[in-house]
């Protein structure tokens, strides 16, 4: 399984949090990014969005130049924001199941998120 497949499958954001800390861990031989953008640990949805930001810039900056863009920027560009996404969904699944528990245990039926 690829890492792009495993961050989109993750079930927890601690699972994703946990592959692109991997991953990030790995790119630092060969050192092709900015010291900023191999820093680790990873530090929550906002570093993520950060990251994914300067790493677009990176791939921008990059694909002006007359060589092409390096793949390890594109290939970090794209796990990253498959990263973003699948925290996205995540995020929205919690939110549904905060506004629906409520009413459903009034009903005396028990709901968590492992139920889903």
């Amino acid at each position: 399984m690829l890492i792009n497949d495993a961050i989109k499958s993750a079930d927890s954001e601690d699972a994703i949090y946990g592959l692109l800390n991997a991953y990030v861990e790995t790119l630092h031989f060969p050192k092709k990014l900015p010291d900023h953008l191999l820093a680790l640990p990873l530090n929550g949805r906002e570093d993520v969005l950060s990251r994914f930001e300067k790493l677009t810039a990176e791939l921008d900056a990059a694909n002006k130049t007359t060589a092409p863009a390096d793949v390890i920027i594109a290939e970090a560009v794209n796990i990253f924001d498959a990263a973003i996404s699948r925290l996205r969904v995540l995020a929205n699944q919690n939110l549904v199941i905060e506004k629906t528990a409520p009413a459903v245990q009034n009903a005396g039926i028990q709901v968590s998120a492992a139920g889903i």
